[in-house]
């Protein structure tokens, strides 16, 4: 196999990786005793489509491969949060105003950004 490819499959693997640990992060604050075998089939492609565009990106500024991996690591890990960043970064640089992109994108819904209160007072991740 061509190195390029490997290192491609790489990023893949350390974005589904960081796909896996939302997975397991949101498995364990749950009170249901069964695993939702879809929500990490969507945890999966969405962190390894997510590595992949991060990958390119770097990889279009010319960074080294190392730090391509870092770069896909953390945002498979961020998963649907780094869509949703990109996708407002990309509308500021087309010049729409903030009130306009409000409008336009939504937050990921299943997963909750900074920490949450729950009912008892208690802090959440």
């Amino acid at each position: 196999m061509p190195q390029e490819l490997v290192s491609w499959l790489f990023v893949v693997c350390l974005g589904a990786w960081g796909g896996l640990v939302i997975y397991f992060r949101r498995l364990r604050r749950r009170k249901e005793n069964y695993p939702p075998i879809l929500e990490l089939i969507g945890d999966l492609a969405t962190s390894g489509f997510v590595a992949v565009l991060v990958g390119i990106l770097m990889r279009r500024f010319s960074i080294d491969w190392g730090l391509c991996l870092v770069g896909a690591g953390i945002s498979g890990h961020l998963g649907a949060r780094t869509l949703f960043i990109g996708e407002r970064l990309f509308l500021r640089r087309l010049g729409l105003p903030d009130a306009e992109i409000d409008q336009i994108v939504e937050p990921p819904t299943s997963i909750p950004f900074g920490r949450t209160r729950s009912k008892r007072g208690q802090d959440n991740e």
